[in-house]
């Protein structure tokens, strides 16, 4: 069997929150949620093989980068979806920040533009969730 992943771990400031925004934004209309009731987690389906495991934090919490690859016509309502919702977002056509990354004060609201992702040439948007962590949506789809 080759490797793929199975599933992303992120900590987050309030499952619910997390989990509306995730559904809302992305439009996860086949969305599972698990909960593993001996611990505060919980499980988002993104696709037939990936997920995302979610559980509270109290303390800071440290900004992680998931990139989400889907379809160009998913990708452009996506976006739609993050401009109606008023959230910032942006492109990587300005580089970089002091601190290495791609949020906060770089997200520079311009549209989606060419990237290289895991498989190659892209097209993709960066926007942060509500804990911050940083999320890239991308087409190979050019």
């Amino acid at each position: 069997m080759s490797i793929a992943i199975d599933h992303i771990g992120l900590p987050v400031r309030n499952i619910d929150e997390t989990i509306e925004f995730y559904l809302r934004i992305l439009d996860l209309s086949d969305f599972v949620k698990t909960v593993d009731h001996g611990l505060d987690f919980a499980q988002i389906q993104i696709s037939a093989t990936t997920a995302l495991a979610i559980w509270p934090v109290e303390e800071e919490i440290k900004c992680h980068h998931v990139a989400l690859a889907m379809d160009s016509q998913r990708l452009k309502e996506v976006v739609a979806r993050v401009k109606a919702a008023g959230i910032k977002y942006g492109n990587a056509e300005d580089g970089f920040g002091e601190d290495g990354n791609l949020y906060g004060a770089k997200l520079n609201m311009k549209e989606p533009e060419s990237e290289i992702g895991a498989q190659g040439d892209c097209v993709s948007l960066y926007f942060e969730d509500p804990n911050g962590h940083s999320i890239e949506v991308l087409t190979y789809e050019t």
